[in-house]
């Protein structure tokens, strides 16, 4: 309360400091007072303008430099499909029309595979996006009942995500992994993107296996 009291003492000293100097130029000068402080007031509001008309100059500029950046980033060029996954070929499979037409607004591309035994969904990704969901989730909108599974681990130590999808008398033992081609591994959509996020450029692999459950 103290401190509120003496910035308003502080205030009024200063306003009425004001005051006296404008009529002290104003007796000077010859001018009546109100005209002195109009003047005063005009010249103000012109600086204030000027500095505004200044910083709006600069805002278009600023971000032609901006979108200059964005389009001048390279392009990220598709390295082609897989032809092999873990030792065995792949043979591509025609998407379905759900799939096509989740791809046609997926920053990036996707494919269905088989190794003769397994179906893979591989998703290339261009950027970080949202679009890119949990595989579980993707089973769930086609009517299968999901339930987690402990992590696995492959041959190589990298871990995937386990589910096991049921519908009907199917029962499928589910894996997805994401990975960088710098060799990085997300097991979890949101993490991936929460580090996605902080590149500019690049290029990531989100990989589906589904095989029948034993």
């Amino acid at each position: 309360a103290a401190r509120v009291s003496n910035r308003v003492r502080q205030n009024q000293t200063s306003s009425r400091f004001e005051s006296d100097e404008f009529h002290t130029r104003a007796a000077t000068e010859g001018r009546p007072y109100s005209t002195l402080h109009s003047n005063l007031s005009m010249r103000r509001t012109t600086v204030f303008y000027l500095i505004a008309c200044a910083i709006a100059a600069l805002v278009p500029f600023m971000s032609a430099q901006y979108q200059t950046a964005a389009e001048t980033a390279p392009p990220v060029i598709f390295p082609g499909w897989p032809t092999t996954f873990e030792g065995k070929t792949l043979t591509p499979l025609a998407l379905t029309e759900m799939e096509k037409t989740f791809a046609s607004d997926f920053p990036g591309r996707i494919a269905r595979f088989t190794d003769g035994e397994r179906e893979l969904i591989i998703r290339w990704v261009t950027e970080a996006t949202r679009k890119l969901h949990p595989s579980s989730d993707c089973f769930q909108g086609l009517g299968y009942t999901v339930k987690p599974l402990a992590a696995h681990r492959d041959e190589r130590g990298s871990l995937w995500t386990s589910f096991a999808a049921t519908k009907d008398s199917e029962r499928l033992i589910v894996l997805e992994q994401i990975h960088s081609d710098s060799g990085e591994t997300w097991t979890d959509v949101s993490a991936w993107y929460w580090s996605a996020i902080q590149h500019d450029h690049g290029s990531w692999w989100a990989i589906t296996v589904a095989e029948k459950a034993p």
